[in-house]
């Protein structure tokens, strides 16, 4: 069993797989590649925590850095990174490396490729800050390290077969960086010791800024003179070679910049700036609106002095209503969705939405009211026959219990219960409604409904009790048309096998700021949903 160069301290679970686990109370350490491998068959971590509970706030120490590297840059197989590689970016470090649980295996869309970890010896780090600076400059040096795993709280998935390397030299990472820093100010001389570090390190400096040319390498030849004692030809080539390769693999990422392009930028290619003023909306296209509506908009506007933006959202919420569960719109022919719309539109307080609002709303009012009014008598009969036969049915129950009526008498008055179709008055929007309510008025009205508020009180309603186990699935299927099915102990079973939702909501921007910052709501998708509309105030104007 190999022995490690240095003992490496790191802490176990007692499980493997476990991302939700943060208990991390096993403290071993490891002198051994088989001791290293037995710890690192759980769940385990290189970072000491208070209480063993990983957090990075709990962060106290750590004897070791680990980095993850998954060869996700490329597909192709000889531009990988391997440990060969690891060894020429960090010449003369102590690491090891031990393969992860996905090490050539397909994963996702990628196929099997290798995947590691690292360890590296650092000096003892007690500070989350200093621990997360050190991983982000290991990953600014060799970009080839994962980006997502450069936090102060990490942990490494468990892997029972694992196979370990170990690379042994005489400097871990804190000093490495050391002797980079005090390369970049270095003076006349590099020593014996230092100098096949120093001027792998100078090669590909000089590659990063003139390319593999005759320029970088004269730089690399004019350098090499500083070292005493003096480097061999037979060497100094050797060193090119392997900065070279190292080189090459850096000028294959897709953010690399050849030296071409960086010395001589040209033009820069700047976006055009966003002015500090405020940004000049386009105007709403009141044009794509049916002629006698678009008239309408416009007139509304000027008599009631307000942005022809909320007339005009409005006025499509009102078609929304008048069409919701009629029409489809057919992207192409395999894509339809319904023509019902959630519009949102954003104003302070007394920018006059209730009065728009009124302005807008009477044709439906006027329909719903006559609809209703041309209904009544056979809305009445229809509550009558109602009673009539729930009067006849607990009249036949009683008679057949006392043996006074044939059982086809029950089947008769069974049939006309079964054949009634209960009819309701036509309400065509609400306004202050639960969510329980609005999908009773869904059902009630055949599938379709319309939410029209001038305040956005629904989204307080829900963000406010909504740990109370308010349902907002009504507010999700009713846009897309999912079905909805509702079974509740102590009322009737309810299904909608295609319903269609309209929502208008007016609300103030302090309203909506709480409802797009609602994690449950952007996480199922609700503010998605909606339109957003906020217009130029014209108040002052």
């Amino acid at each position: 069993m190999p022995e490690l160069k240095q003992e490496i301290r790191l802490w176990v679970s007692s499980g493997c797989g476990n991302q939700k686990n943060c208990r991390y109370p096993y403290e071993k350490v490891v002198s051994t590649t088989e001791d290293l491998k037995t710890a690192v068959a759980f769940d385990h971590t290189f970072i000491s925590f208070k209480s063993n509970y990983r957090n990075e706030d709990n962060f106290e120490f750590a004897d070791a850095l680990a980095v993850d590297c998954d060869n996700g840059h490329t597909d192709e197989k000889d531009k990988w990174i391997r440990s060969d590689d690891i060894a020429m970016a960090f010449p003369d470090v102590s690491f090891v490396i031990y393969t992860s649980r996905n090490h050539m295996k397909d994963k996702g869309s990628s196929v099997a490729r290798p995947r590691f970890h690292v360890i590296f010896f650092i000096d003892r780090i007690t500070s989350a800050a200093d621990y997360k600076a050190l991983l982000k400059r290991v990953q600014d040096y060799f970009p080839y390290f994962d980006t997502k795993a450069l936090d102060a709280a990490r942990f490494f998935y468990g892997n029972a077969d694992c196979e370990i390397t170990v690379q042994e030299g005489n400097t871990n990472l804190t000093q490495f960086f050391s002797e980079e820093d005090a390369f970049a100010n270095m003076g006349e001389e590099i020593q014996e010791g230092s100098r096949n570090a120093s001027m792998f390190k100078w090669a590909v400096r000089s590659m990063k800024r003139y390319g593999n040319t005759e320029e970088s390498k004269k730089c690399f030849y004019l350098q090499a003179e500083k070292c005493n004692p003096p480097l061999d030809d037979e060497e100094l080539q050797t060193i090119w070679r392997s900065a070279a390769r190292y080189y090459k693999k850096i000028a294959s990422q897709p953010d690399y910049v050849p030296p071409q392009e960086y010395n001589n930028p040209g033009p820069t290619k700047w976006v055009e700036p966003i002015p500090f003023r405020k940004y000049k909306m386009e105007e709403f296209p009141v044009d794509a609106l049916p002629a006698d509506l678009a008239d309408y908009v416009i007139e509304a506007s000027e008599s009631t002095q307000t942005p022809v933006d909320m007339a005009g959202t409005v006025a499509i919420s009102m078609l929304s209503t008048c069409e919701q569960g009629k029409i489809l719109v057919e992207g192409k022919p395999d894509w339809r969705e319904p023509g019902n719309t959630y519009a949102e539109i954003i104003l302070p307080p007394s920018e006059r939405k209730s009065a728009i609002l009124n302005a807008m709303t009477p044709p439906i009012n006027k329909y719903e009211i006559q609809y209703n009014n041309r209904n009544a008598a056979a809305l009445e009969a229809n509550k009558m026959q109602k009673r009539i036969l729930e009067r006849k049915q607990k009249s036949i129950e009683d008679q057949i219990a006392k043996g006074k009526a044939e059982p086809e008498e029950l089947q008769q008055i069974a049939q006309e219960i079964a054949d009634f179709v209960e009819l309701k008055p036509l309400q065509l929007y609400v306004d202050d409604i639960t969510t329980e309510k609005l999908v009773s008025v869904l059902s009630d009205n055949g599938g379709h409904a319309s939410l029209i508020s001038s305040e956005g009180g629904i989204f307080d309603t829900l963000a406010g009790i909504y740990t109370k186990n308010v349902n907002i699935d009504v507010m999700l299927k009713g846009y897309s048309g999912d079905t909805i099915r509702v079974d509740r102990i102590g009322r009737e079973s309810e299904c909608i096998m295609h319903p269609a939702l309209t929502i208008l909501l007016m609300a103030q921007p302090s309203v909506v700021s709480d409802a797009l910052s609602n994690t449950t709501f952007r996480g199922r998708g609700l503010t998605a949903r909606f339109l957003y509309c906020m217009p130029d105030s014209n108040v002052g104007k």
